[in-house]
């Protein structure tokens, strides 16, 4: 899934993904999680948990030498 389908989808939430496949999302974590150990998957080692920002939002980095 590319990632414009991530935010439009998942903007603002929380997302567990294998390879390129969303497993589990919700807006908490929390809930995320749960789905997971339930759906027996927490020990897939390609499983992982990530937040999606906002559609709109505007990431900003700052580097210090």
């Amino acid at each position: 899934m590319d990632i414009r389908e991530l935010y439009k989808r998942y903007g603002s939430g929380h997302v567990a993904c294998i390879d390129d496949t969303v497993v589990a999302h919700d807006k908490t974590f929390k809930k995320v999680f749960e789905t997971v150990k339930e759906n027996g998957l927490l020990g897939n080692k390609r499983l992982v948990f990530r937040f999606i920002p906002p559609e709109e939002s505007v990431c900003v980095y700052q580097f210090c030498i």
